[in-house]
């Protein structure tokens, strides 16, 4: 009797430590969810008072007034049916949880008799796939999209993609992957196509009742294939003049919550009428794609002077590839200099020949696949777009560092900039950091940046010593790191030299 009594004054506190834990853990769950406060009083005309802070002030949801204490068009079993049929939960303590958006419409998904195919890609419909020639009914790993007029805006869309959640296809009037996209999203729901429409916009979704019927949907095993018919609003330039995207994410099929996108198809925008237009993937299979959404642009002046090797050794440190070139003269030469203004804070010039984009970068890391953070100047259609991000083991993920007085240019494949930037002391002395140059590919309607060719790396230095030595270390082979111990190799030479001299 002692020991069951003993467990049961150690269960109790147990027991109310998880449930606060689990409370803590749950009361986050979805993104879009605001949780108004306790103070809700149930009586004949509702009344409620609604607790708000400053953490949930931006995403309080607003209570028609229709719905407030002193109409008596209300009353508590009227807002209980109301809740109920939002989707909203009243929990304990008639605390109510309401999302900012109302839970989207399924529309009802009948039974794909026929999987997804290639069948008719050219000839009666317009045919997307990654890879390029895939067949979604046979092959996994396919992402597939088809349209097909069946009158005027009317057309009849295949879709099927390889996911765990969503698979969504996306039209635009725009050549951007970041503008504004129709969204039909067909989601796993349990081995069964639950059936929603969204806008996409900068990788956001957003739910919106679009037009779409005769949806049809298969589940099996990772592969989701939905069928629906749409009308489309005329474009501005051209009827059916749209870009085409597929993507997938994430679905939660409690909240119909829907996970980021992730971009598998996109393409310029063609005639969905004719079934032979050119499709080409603007989405590059297996490229570093620095963001999902996309990075914010901070404003370029143009550089009236170009940069040069001007000062370098005496009120600037320099580094180039070659190491003498002149960036303001010499084509193939790749510059970054260092001038400090006041304490942590330095001047940067960055020159360097692309197609794409060139970056500059800065690391605490003797190594180059250490942490970097990088300034990227990239040729958007001959004029500069500047954006930061930090660059770890060849993987750039865009962030926003403190960066200013941002100008550039763009001449033939050359491109140039300079900005001012704040750097964090470091752990071993201010200002020491090692210097880099890479550049890449970039696609402005996408905004992918491919993976960086490190043109030059240096070892930390003093970026307040304009003489400080700034050897390239990206040479023939990157120098190894980790060699082996000096003493055991120079004592086994002294041996077999005894040996040999005896």
């Amino acid at each position: 009797m002692a020991n069951r009594l003993l467990l049961s004054v150690l269960f109790v506190p147990l027991f109310w430590g998880f449930m606060g834990t689990y409370g803590q853990n749950n009361t986050t769950a979805a993104p879009n969810v605001t949780t108004p406060g306790t103070n809700m009083t149930n009586g004949p005309n509702m009344t409620m008072v609604t607790e708000v802070t400053a953490m949930n002030l931006a995403n309080v949801t607003t209570i028609p007034a229709t719905n407030v204490a002193g109409n008596s068009t209300t009353n508590s079993a009227n807002m209980t049916a109301t809740l109920a049929s939002n989707g909203t939960t009243m929990g304990a303590g008639n605390s109510v949880t309401t999302p900012t958006a109302a839970i989207p419409t399924l529309i009802p998904v009948a039974a794909l008799a026929t999987p997804v195919s290639r069948e008719n890609c050219g000839t009666s419909k317009l045919c997307a796939a990654e890879p390029k020639t895939c067949d979604p009914s046979t092959g996994n790993q396919c992402f597939f999209i088809s349209a097909q007029q069946q009158s005027g805006q009317i057309f009849g869309f295949q879709l099927s993609g390889e996911t765990d959640g969503y698979i969504g296809g996306g039209l635009s009037t725009s050549n951007n992957v970041f503008g504004s996209h129709r969204a039909y999203i067909c989601a796993n729901n349990n081995g069964n196509v639950a059936f929603l429409t969204a806008t996409l916009n900068n990788s956001q979704l957003s739910f919106e009742q679009l037009n779409a019927s005769n949806v049809k949907g298969a589940v099996s095993s990772r592969k989701v294939q939905c069928t629906f018919v749409a009308e489309l609003p005329d474009t501005l330039t051209r009827a059916a003049q749209y870009s085409l995207s597929v993507f997938n994410g994430t679905y939660n099929a409690s909240t119909r919550m829907l996970g980021t996108p992730d971009f598998k198809i996109f393409t310029s925008r063609v005639n969905l009428s004719d079934s032979n237009a050119i499709v080409t993937n603007e989405i590059t299979p297996n490229a570093t794609t620095a963001a999902t959404t996309a990075p914010t642009q901070i404003p370029v002046a143009a550089l009236a002077t170009p940069v040069s090797r001007e000062n370098c050794g005496t009120s600037k440190l320099c580094a180039a590839e070659p190491k003498t070139c002149d960036p303001s003269t010499g084509n193939q030469c790749f510059f970054i200099s260092a001038q400090q203004q006041s304490g942590q804070i330095f001047g940067f010039e960055l020159s360097g020949e692309t197609d794409g984009y060139i970056g500059g970068g800065l690391s605490t890391s003797n190594n180059v696949n250490g942490s970097h953070r990088a300034y990227i100047c990239a040729n958007n259609n001959g004029n500069v777009t500047f954006l930061t991000a930090t660059l770890n083991n060849s993987q750039l993920s865009f962030e926003q560092l403190n960066a200013s007085n941002v100008k550039g240019a763009v001449s033939s494949r050359k491109v140039q900039c300079t900005f001012v930037a704040e750097l964090p002391d470091t752990l071993t002395r201010a200002a020491q950091y090692s210097l880099s140059v890479f550049n890449g590919t970039y696609n402005a309607r996408t905004g992918e940046f491919g993976t960086p060719q490190l043109k030059i790396f240096t070892s930390r230095v003093n970026l307040t010593d304009p003489n400080a030595n700034t050897t390239n270390l990206i040479g023939g082979a990157y120098p190894v790191i980790y060699q082996q111990p000096l003493i055991p190799a120079l004592l086994v030479t002294v041996v077999m030299m005894t040996f040999t001299a005896l």
